[in-house]
């Protein structure tokens, strides 16, 4: 019973937190200009691109279940994997420096592994093959 309550309490904080993310972002930039820049977007361009970053994303949770079969680690579906590259670029976007989203997927990582260093270290890695193969 405990657990549900705790699973709520942490569902209407993540509401919460996201609907003062939108309406933060509404104020300062404007309804009318969103409503105007979306009205203006090209839909076959907007489809592209998001194809090709949902790809890139995607090919990097590849890349990222590569690394941990390397450590031994092969019991972490490609679909969590996945997830947790999308939690880890939205706290990119959310905070300063690029280093957020890494310590989230870190995070999140240990928590399904139970692996500190394994963690940490296949994310560093990640990191650093990304930077390289630019």
């Amino acid at each position: 019973m405990e657990r549900k309550k705790n699973k709520l309490i942490l569902l209407i904080l993540k509401s919460i937190v996201s609907i003062s993310v939108l309406t933060l972002i509404v104020k300062k930039i404007g309804l009318d200009n969103i409503v105007n820049t979306l009205r203006n977007l090209n839909p076959f361009y907007f489809i592209m691109a998001s194809l090709l970053y949902i790809g890139s994303i995607y090919a990097s949770s590849i890349r990222w279940r590569v690394l941990l079969k390397v450590e031994g680690i092969d019991n972490i579906r490609i679909n969590r994997l996945f997830s947790l590259y999308l939690i880890g670029s939205f706290f990119n976007n959310l905070l300063p420096g690029i280093i957020g989203g890494d310590s989230v997927r870190v995070y999140y990582l240990y928590k399904d592994i139970h692996r500190g260093s394994s963690s940490l270290g296949s994310v560093l890695a990640d990191r650093y093959t990304g930077f390289v193969a630019l």
